[in-house]
């Protein structure tokens, strides 16, 4: 029951913390043992049927009438995505599930779409700079495929049915923690990332496409992969198979190998959630990732926003 509440509490962020949510579920649990001091079991039934009332009646008053009690995070909510097209540059599910995922953390008006998008890459992206873009150029393409489909319903107007337009070109690659990779495969250890690009048209100063950029965590691959990889020319998904890890054909669209080698702990869609996330954080503060940007606020460094557990991160 807990471990399912707190999948809820991270997917409706706006109606309750994981804490309290703990200290609900607390009480219920007192209440329930309460026949062993004595009171009857009617009594018990009755208390903890209250507890459970006492948590859905919460949810409803934070659905309705906001977060009270932590109005940083209230105000955090919803301010980079809200009334925002989300674009996502792929038709890989997992992709696009990672992409739902997050932004429905940040409560507001999102619709999410998802075009083909190429990255310019090789299928086997090598190397973080590869990697990185090969993402950039997925959001880039997600972008204006969104930009001219908007042209086309309006006749070429400028008028959006949303305010803004976000695109997230997402890549995984393999590189290599001891440097480039080199014809001597026996030894080299490869870990796969996964590296995402949030772009919403911006330029730097340079007029260049200014990309927000995020990375998973890291894992490694094993070395009979990693073989067919450097010697057989195969991309992750097609060595997994050829080096018996797994006997899915579409591991990357499906849980991806992070999750065989996690047992499941972690999956290929948690990893990306990672990834978008941590993309995300320059939109939540351009002005401190700005040239020159300026310095954080003694508010903002000593009250940050409450990261979902009842403790800031």
């Amino acid at each position: 029951l807990r471990g399912n509440a707190h999948n809820y509490c991270r997917g409706a962020d706006a109606l309750m913390t994981r804490a309290r949510f703990d200290a609900m579920l607390l009480a219920s649990l007192v209440c329930a043992l309460a026949p062993h001091d004595g009171a009857s079991f009617g009594t018990s039934v009755a208390t903890t049927c209250l507890a459970g009332a006492l948590v859905a009646g919460a949810l409803v008053a934070k659905a309705m009438g906001g977060d009270e009690e932590n109005p940083s995070r209230a105000a955090a909510r919803g301010t980079v995505l809200d009334d925002c097209l989300c674009v996502v540059g792929s038709t890989n599910p997992c992709k696009i599930n990672a992409v739902r995922e997050v932004v429905a953390s940040y409560g507001a008006r999102v619709q999410i779409k998802a075009c083909a998008s190429p990255s310019g890459v090789p299928d086997q992206p090598m190397g973080l700079a590869v990697t990185a873009r090969g993402a950039k150029n997925r959001a880039e393409h997600a972008y204006a495929s969104a930009m001219f489909a908007a042209q086309r319903q309006t006749n070429g107007t400028a008028r959006r049915e949303y305010e803004k337009t976000v695109a997230f070109g997402i890549e995984s690659g393999l590189f290599a923690l001891d440097g480039a990779v080199e014809n001597d495969t026996s030894r080299k250890r490869l870990f796969d990332v996964c590296v995402v690009a949030c772009y919403d048209g911006s330029r730097d100063e340079d007029g260049k496409p200014a990309h927000g950029l995020g990375l998973s965590c890291a894992f490694e691959i094993p070395p009979a992969a990693v073989r067919a990889v450097l010697d057989d020319g195969m991309d992750l998904s097609q060595a997994s198979n050829a080096a018996g890890l797994s006997d899915d054909v579409d591991i990357g669209k499906n849980e991806g190998l992070i999750s065989v080698l996690t047992r499941r702990r972690v999956t290929r869609q948690e990893y990306t959630v990672q990834a978008i996330q941590m993309a995300l954080a320059s939109f939540e503060h351009p002005q401190w990732y700005a040239p020159g940007g300026s310095k954080p606020t003694t508010r903002a460094a000593e009250d940050p926003v409450d990261d979902g557990r009842g403790r800031a991160p």
